[in-house]
């Protein structure tokens, strides 16, 4: 019965070549895992390297593209963010409206709501609300009209808020935006948070010596 035993469990002891097998099976899935791991770690840095660069593009190019609208600004430097074909066809850079006034000052707001891109794509979009929080300006005098009051104030056309989806794709390995899409017209502004006064500090009063 020992002697049976004993040959039973010479039978179960593995070969080597089953334990080399094992090993290469080992040694080719732990190399799998550590390439899936070094892809998502790439596809992670690009995904956040594009999507920073398209955060700064989104407000430097349409900071700019307000400027041009509004101050007649330098339209060569558009095509840094803008594809020919966008800055042909924007209407608002065709547009007039602002022509007659001479804009003293304004304050331009760009909040992005969400960026949407992929390691591989050639393409991203960027959803973004703007804003003009503050126009002033003067309407020039040979526009203005000819029974008009002395001293009668033309402040110049408001600028619509609005919600916009910001479409690029890349050319020549840089992101250019080709088109601007309005999703909502004068979109609500979200309410301040009120300040809780209790977490204000208070001052310490030191009781004063009597003398």
């Amino acid at each position: 019965m020992k002697e049976q035993s004993m040959v039973h469990l010479k039978q179960q002891k593995p070969t080597g070549a089953a334990m080399a097998k094992r090993g290469i099976w080992f040694f080719m899935r732990t190399i799998l895992l550590l390439l899936l791991l070094g892809a998502l770690c790439y596809g992670a840095f690009k995904t956040a390297s594009s999507a920073a660069n398209l955060y700064i593009l989104t407000t430097e190019g349409m900071q700019l593209r307000a400027e041009c609208i509004l101050l007649e600004g330098p339209r060569q430097r558009l095509r840094d963010y803008f594809t020919p074909t966008f800055i042909a066809e924007d209407e608002a850079l065709k547009g007039a409206i602002y022509d007659g006034y001479t804009i003293i000052g304004f304050d331009y707001n760009v909040k992005i709501e969400g960026i949407s891109v992929w390691p591989w794509s050639e393409t991203a979009a960027v959803t973004l609300v703007e804003r003009l929080t503050s126009l002033t300006g003067t309407l020039h005098e040979e526009k203005r009209p000819a029974d008009s009051q002395e001293g009668a104030v033309f402040p110049p056309p408001a600028w619509e808020a609005g919600r916009y989806l910001l479409r690029f794709k890349r050319l020549g390995g840089r992101w250019y935006i080709y088109q601007l899409q309005l999703l909502e017209a004068a979109p609500p502004e979200a309410p301040k948070a009120t300040p809780d006064l209790s977490m204000t500090p208070q001052p310490i009063s030191t009781p004063v010596p009597q003398n």
